[in-house]
């Protein structure tokens, strides 16, 4: 063989040795990881609505360049109007176009902030449910749910949903009562991607009011609990942080990835002094959920 097509050969060899391989989790983000996170903000609360979903926006988008991500919210409710109770129900028309297979694929992460009920049904509850899921389950989405998310398709009006997020909210410790303060602990000795990001503390002492689900979702396959919480009126210890990584049958694309987590009740938890660490939970949560951790 001629020096110069070894010499060229060789360098090929090596150069493909070199070159960094991609995990089977992330294949279709590759080259993407400096474009900006594309996130379909959802907030629509059926049954009881929280003040602090207009917080909880306010401080996500303050930082959102810095985060490189971008909060579609032309379909959540960013404001509330004057006097509205802790607890009132969004009114029942809404619009939910935006669950279509060609506008979802817009997205990297399809957030439900705070929602409940049956969120998402309109008069084509059908096509808005089967969006949702092919999103997850045919193209690899990512999915953020926080707090009530998990007070959403209650009673068995959706299985797949609650499979899929892990656990349905039966009630809440203590109650009823004010908020008290409760002690989160990490379950993992070396911690998760989103933990390591988000700088949590460990154990991280907060108030808040902490959820009672009505399953365990540590117990379920796929699903992985980031952190537990004990609180001080009961001092029993449950799930309340936990992700779920779901095969997707599509080729290049490996898992779809889920964040949840229990907290922020109401607007204290962006007030008070840890709500700079909530928010790095939350952003830490859609960015590994876009497979950018």
């Amino acid at each position: 063989m001629a020096s110069g097509r070894l010499i060229s050969l060789t360098l090929l060899v090596t150069g493909a040795a070199l070159m960094p391989s991609a995990s089977c989790t992330d294949v279709r983000h590759v080259g993407e990881v400096d474009r900006p996170i594309q996130v379909l903000v959802w907030d629509n609360a059926l049954t009881y609505g929280h003040l602090s979903r207009v917080d909880a926006i306010q401080h996500l988008t303050e930082r959102a360049d810095a985060d490189n991500i971008v909060y579609d919210l032309k379909y959540a409710r960013t404001e509330l109007p004057p006097q509205t109770a802790e607890g009132a129900k969004d009114p029942p028309s809404f619009d939910a176009s935006v669950f279509t297979d060609d506008n979802l694929a817009r997205y990297d992460v399809v957030f439900f902030l705070h929602t409940t009920g049956t969120t998402i049904d309109d008069d084509q509850k059908d096509v808005r449910r089967q969006a949702l899921r092919d999103f997850i389950d045919k193209k690899g989405g990512g999915f953020v749910g926080t707090h009530s998310a998990t007070d959403t398709y209650q009673d068995g009006t959706w299985p797949w949903y609650v499979d899929f997020i892990g656990a349905n909210y039966v009630t809440m410790n203590p109650r009823p009562g004010p908020y008290v303060a409760g002690t989160l602990q990490a379950v993992q000795t070396t911690p998760h991607a989103i933990l390591a990001a988000a700088h949590t503390p460990n154990p991280w002492n907060r108030f808040d009011e902490w959820f009672v689900f009505d399953r365990d979702p540590s117990t379920l396959m796929g699903f992985t609990v980031l952190l537990t919480v004990t609180d001080q009126a009961t001092s029993t210890k449950r799930p309340s942080v936990w992700v779920h990584e779901i095969p997707v049958d599509s080729p290049g694309v490996g898992v779809a990835r889920m964040f949840y987590t229990a907290c922020c009740h109401d607007s204290m938890t962006f007030t008070d002094d840890q709500a700079s660490k909530v928010i790095d939970l939350i952003v830490a949560g859609i960015k590994w959920a876009a497979h950018r951790l």
